[in-house]
C-alpha cells in the first residue's frame, strides 16, 4: 500500500508536492470566500502578492493574453498582453455581454469612443443627445476647457462670481470674448455694456471676399446699410442709395455716384447759419455758361449768363 506522509493547515486547499506527500496550497477558504496567497480572505476572490496580476490567456489563437494588475496601489487593466493582435480593444458593456451592450471602448490606438465603438477622435462621444456636463460644486469656481499646443493655450468657460461664458488667453493673459448672461457680447472687454449686444474693445474689419462689404443695423421699421461698394462708402435705407462717398473723396447725396466734390440731388435749404464761397469760386448752373462768383476783397458779386 501506498504510504501518504505529510499535514495540512485548516481551511487550506491541500497540494501534493509529490506522489505521496502532501501540504498547504496558496489556495485557503474562509466560510464561502477564497483566498490565494492570504489565510483570511476578506472578499470572495482575494488575491495577495507582491505583484498581484490576474492573467486571462486565449488557447486560439494561443499566446494572446489580458492582465489585471494591483501592484503598488495602482490598478492596470491590460488587453494584449503579447501584442500578437493588431486591432485589439477593452470594452465596457452594461446589461449583457453582447456588443450592443457595450457602453465605451479603448481602442488599440488610444482613442475613447462612449456610445460608438468606432472612434474617430481620442473622445469621441456618440448619443441621440449628446450632451457633455462640466458641473462646479463649489460656489463662485470657474468650469473650463482647457484647449493647449505645444506654443499657445487657451480656456474657453465660465466665470464663477459674474456667471459670464469667456474664451481666455493664458499666454497673453487677456479674455478674448466674453458673453454676459444677460446676452451681451464683449470682445477685448471683460464688462460688455448692458445696454449693447456686441461691445467692441479695439479695431473692428468686416471683411469680403469680393469689392463689397455691409453692415446692416435693423429695427422693426427698417434697415440701413453701411456698405462698401468697389471703394465707395454709402448708406442705404431699404436698399436705396442716399449718402455716398467715393474713393476720390466725392461726396453723392442721393447721387450713387458723385462727379463732384458734392453732388445733391434733391432741394437743399440752410436754416441756420451761411454757406461760404472761398475768392474767386461761383456757383454754377449745369450745362451752361450761368454763375455767380463773388471776391470779399474786392468787394463784389458777379452775375454770368
Amino acid at each position: 500500500a501506498t504510504v501518504i506522509d505529510g499535514g495540512g493547515t485548516a481551511n487550506t486547499v491541500p497540494l501534493w508536492s509529490d506522489a505521496n506527500t502532501i501540504g498547504d496550497s496558496v489556495i485557503s477558504q474562509s466560510s464561502s470566500k477564497i483566498g490565494i496567497g492570504i489565510a483570511s480572505p476578506s472578499n470572495i476572490l482575494h488575491v495577495k502578492h507582491a505583484d498581484p496580476g490576474i492573467r486571462l490567456e486565449d488557447s486560439s489563437p494561443d499566446g494572446l493574453y489580458g492582465l489585471l494588475d494591483a501592484g503598488g496601489g495602482d490598478f492596470i487593466i491590460s488587453a494584449d498582453g503579447g501584442a500578437g493582435s493588431a486591432n485589439s480593444f477593452i470594452s465596457f458593456r452594461v446589461d449583457g455581454t453582447a456588443v450592443g451592450s457595450e457602453k465605451m471602448r479603448i481602442t488599440s490606438t488610444g482613442s475613447v469612443g462612449i456610445g460608438t465603438n468606432a472612434p474617430t477622435e481620442p473622445l469621441h462621444v456618440e448619443s441621440t443627445a449628446a450632451d457633455i456636463l462640466i458641473n462646479s460644486t463649489t460656489a463662485n469656481q470657474a468650469t473650463r476647457i482647457r484647449l493647449k499646443t505645444t506654443s499657445h493655450e487657451y480656456r474657453i468657460g465660465t466665470q464663477g462670481t459674474a456667471d459670464n461664458f469667456w474664451i481666455y488667453d493664458v499666454d497673453n493673459t487677456a479674455y478674448r470674448m466674453v458673453i454676459s448672461p444677460a446676452g451681451a457680447v464683449g470682445i477685448n472687454t471683460t464688462s460688455p455694456n448692458a445696454s449693447s449686444k456686441l461691445h467692441v474693445y479695439g479695431w473692428t474689419i468686416i471683411q469680403s471676399a469680393t469689392n463689397f462689404a455691409s453692415l446692416r443695423l435693423q429695427s422693426t421699421t427698417g434697415s440701413w446699410d453701411i456698405d462698401n461698394n468697389n471703394g465707395t462708402f454709402g448708406l442705404q435705407w431699404a436698399g436705396g442709395d442716399k449718402f455716398n462717398i467715393t474713393s476720390a473723396g466725392s461726396v453723392g447725396i442721393g447721387n450713387a455716384a458723385p462727379s463732384f466734390k458734392l453732388q445733391v440731388n434733391g432741394t437743399v435749404r440752410i436754416n441756420s447759419g451761411d454757406a461760404f464761397l472761398d475768392d474767386g469760386q461761383s456757383v454754377r448752373w449745369g450745362g451752361t455758361a450761368a454763375k455767380i462768383d463773388g471776391s470779399s476783397g474786392g468787394d463784389y458779386l458777379r452775375f454770368y449768363t
